[in-house]
């Protein structure tokens, strides 16, 4: 499958879009490789950590899946993370 797009929904704070996306280690029209969504979660929580958040989840949805033209979008969703002490 090849990338159509990528979404951040970010419920944590005001940093832009393209900040976060800098993290992504793909782009649009990319061939989807799950070892590069993983390896991008861990970037964008690093990014947070560097930033002051230190409980952060980050959950990745696929969407528009498009099989006839092997495409999809990928959608990233952060949000604070429940604290366990």
């Amino acid at each position: 499958f090849v990338i159509n797009d990528i979404l951040i929904k970010n419920k944590l704070s005001n940093i832009g879009k393209k900040d976060l996306l800098n993290q992504v280690l793909f782009n649009k029209d990319d061939i989807f490789d799950e070892r590069a969504l993983e390896e991008s979660k861990k970037n964008i929580n690093n990014f947070f950590e560097k930033d002051g958040f230190t409980f952060i989840k980050i959950n990745h949805e696929v969407l528009n899946k498009d099989n006839k033209k092997s495409k999809l979008d990928i959608k990233f969703i952060i949000s604070e993370a429940v604290k366990s002490y």
